[in-house]
């Protein structure tokens, strides 16, 4: 009876100790999770899985339309490199190449995604905005 005991405490304390020693999910288990999360609009869990700037990148995709039909997302060839506390996940969803930036906060990754604005890509090279135009002019012009 005390050797099934001791043999039983023995085994509890290895669990316990394998699980406090796990580093938790890699880089690549938490990316999928989110975008998995992101294409069935589970904006709640998506937010779990990401840092303040992506929690509000979730806040602003949420607020565009909660209803629109949910298609079917293929995650394939998800890799990450991981630099020290950060990562970059290179993944092809539905065959076409994306990438996801990861922070590790606090012993989790989490994903990294900034809020961007679409004009800004826009732009063309050497392409003068209205604003641009009033700062480049000389004392002498605005006489």
């Amino acid at each position: 009876m005390k050797k099934n005991l001791l043999n039983i405490a023995v085994f509890a304390f290895a669990v316990v100790a394998l699980i406090a020693c796990k580093s938790g999910e890699t880089p690549e288990v938490v990316a999928e999770k989110y975008l998995n999360h992101i294409a069935k609009q589970e904006w709640a869990e998506a937010k779990k899985l990401g840092t303040e700037n992506t929690q509000q990148l979730v806040d602003m995709l949420a607020s565009f339309g909660g209803n629109a039909e949910i298609k079917d997302v293929k995650i394939e060839e998800m890799k990450c490199e991981v630099t020290g506390e950060a990562a970059v996940c290179n993944f092809k969803s539905n065959g076409e190449a994306d990438k996801l930036d990861m922070v590790k906060k606090d012993g989790k990754w989490l994903v990294d995604q900034k809020k961007e604005m679409p004009a800004d890509d826009m732009s063309l090279e050497g392409e003068e905005t209205p604003a641009d135009s009033t700062a480049t002019e000389t004392p002498a012009e605005t006489k």
